[in-house]
This record gives C-alpha cells, sequence and structure tokens, in this order.
C-alpha cells in the first residue's frame, strides 16, 4: 500500500496515505479474476504502528469493474472497506518433518 501511495501522512503511531489508480485497481481485484477487470479505482488507507510493527491497517476502496458472463458485459460500481488486525508477530512456529529434514540435509551436501 505504501509503495502505491500519492501521499503520505505519518506521526507516531499511524501511517495514511492516498492509492494510486494502479495501486487501488491491484487490491480491487485478485489475481486470476480474468472475468473482472477494473476500469478505474480510488482508495485510502492508514497502518496503525505500535513499537515499529504493524498493529493493524484499513484500505477503503472504491472503483468502477468490466465484468465478463458469458456473452454479457456490464461495468458494476463498488464500494470496499477492509479492517485487518495483525495477531501474535513472531509467535508462528513450524516442524519439518524427519523425512524432509533428510533429504534437506542430503541436498545441502551436495
Amino acid at each position: 500500500m505504501v509503495t502505491c501511495s500519492t501521499d503520505l501522512a505519518v506521526d507516531e503511531n499511524a501511517v495514511t496515505g492516498t492509492l494510486t489508480d494502479l495501486g487501488a485497481q491491484l487490491l480491487l481485484v485478485r489475481d486470476g479474476q480474468i472475468a473482472i477487470t477494473p476500469a478505474r479505482a480510488a482508495g485510502t488507507f492508514k497502518i496503525w504502528l505500535r513499537g515499529g510493527l504493524v498493529e493493524r491497517y484499513q484500505v477503503s476502496l472504491e472503483g468502477v469493474l468490466d465484468v465478463r458472463t458469458g456473452l454479457a458485459h456490464k461495468q458494476i460500481q463498488v464500494h470496499q472497506s477492509r479492517h485487518t488486525v495483525v495477531k501474535e508477530v513472531g509467535t508462528t512456529r513450524w516442524e519439518i518433518p524427519d523425512e524432509a529434514r533428510r533429504k534437506l540435509g542430503h541436498r545441502s551436501e551436495r
């Protein structure tokens, strides 16, 4: 979001900005949605920080989507708002199965 912004306002607890048309379009439509193409888009965001880490963020988007279903084609106006809270940063754990360890160990010896 930050790299696709036209302006940024930074204070000690948050970063806010306005998305470029392309940045907003990329957030409106997911990769692989070939029947939906953004015609135009706009958006804003706010990222809350705590201790130098992202604590939560909010994105508000609006735009016009070209939607193709079979032979039909229509434009749909959309408004979307998302609020995401980041929890338990640094607590992710994973286990590598013994077989995978053996294979990785074998590769590293080459």
